[in-house]
């Protein structure tokens, strides 16, 4: 019994030590306009992501950083990659910068394009429908 009472109270220190070594950063990201960005990735550490959030519609962002992370980086579409150091900060607002590159191909495809077919083909085979018709009655003696 007393091992048992030792385990609990090591477990629970244990948790309290590894719940203390995450802190958290908020932040707001914009354009080089100044404009909020909506969905910049916030990705926790250099090259192995330990964490990863996205700006909301006001550009804000909330994000769990573990222990040993000391550095956020900061992607969004059309705009350069930027990497923050954290230096023990719990707030990090940023603004982004336009990236300078240019598409390499662009590839365009016809998906929900529908043809129209012309009603003449249409009134050309219902009226042959019906000269056939007219004719068929008229040889049964109707």
């Amino acid at each position: 019994m007393k091992h048992i009472y030792c385990l609990m109270i090591f477990i629970c220190f244990h948790s309290l030590h590894i719940l203390a070594q995450q802190s958290a950063i908020t932040g707001k990201v914009t354009a080089p306009d100044g404009m909020p960005l909506q969905g910049v990735s916030v990705a926790a550490g250099d090259a192995n992501v330990k964490a990863v959030a996205l700006t909301n519609a006001e550009g804000l962002f909330a994000i769990s950083i573990p222990s040993g992370v000391s550095a956020l980086v900061f992607s969004y579409v059309g705009m350069q990659t930027l990497t923050e150091q954290i230096a023990g900060r719990p707030v990090i607002n940023l603004r982004m910068m336009n990236a300078n590159t240019q598409l390499e191909g662009v590839v365009v495809t016809a998906l929900g394009i529908r043809r129209e077919v012309p009603a003449v083909y249409t009134v050309a085979i219902s009226r042959q429908l019906s000269d056939d018709a007219y004719h068929r009655c008229r040889l049964s003696g109707s």
